[in-house]
């Protein structure tokens, strides 16, 4: 009978200690290339988004505006109007566009990292929630959709 209860609570520690190996595993979540994703699944971190908001205010708000609404030299990137013309493609078509042509007066003028950074921000300021680092290898798998 000893041999039982040994083996029973052998067997709870293990299924406890995979358990939590799960859960650590599932919350240092990272969206890995070649995995298809959705924006809702969480594919920027709070720090990139915060660090593209500074590179925002110095690089792009003086063509789309402080609250990204746009302005006569830049239009929204905000809310429908500007995810509709995305709507199902990949991020990374956006990053093409935004390191082809932006800033208007240096294009590609600005570090991946740096247009990553600002993708972010874009995608936080649209609602979308963060979770996992966002990379370059990362954006041909990641579909804009709402």
């Amino acid at each position: 009978m000893s041999v039982v209860i040994s083996l029973l609570r052998a067997t709870a520690v293990l299924l406890g200690i995979l358990t939590i190996v799960g859960v650590v595993l599932l919350s240092g979540y990272s969206h890995e290339a070649g995995q298809e994703a959705l924006l809702g699944d969480g594919v920027y971190t709070e720090r990139q988004a915060s660090r593209g908001a500074r590179v925002y205010r110095t690089t792009c708000e003086s063509c789309h505006a402080p609250n990204l609404e746009g302005s006569e030299a830049g239009p929204t990137l905000l809310g429908e109007e500007f995810l509709e013309g995305w709507d199902g493609e990949v991020l990374a078509e956006l990053m093409i566009l935004m390191t082809d042509t932006m800033p208007e007066d240096n294009p590609g003028g600005l570090t991946t990292g740096e247009y990553i950074d600002v993708l972010s921000y874009l995608l936080r300021e649209n609602g979308f929630p963060p979770g996992g680092e966002l990379t370059s290898d990362a954006l041909d798998d990641i579909v804009i959709g709402f």
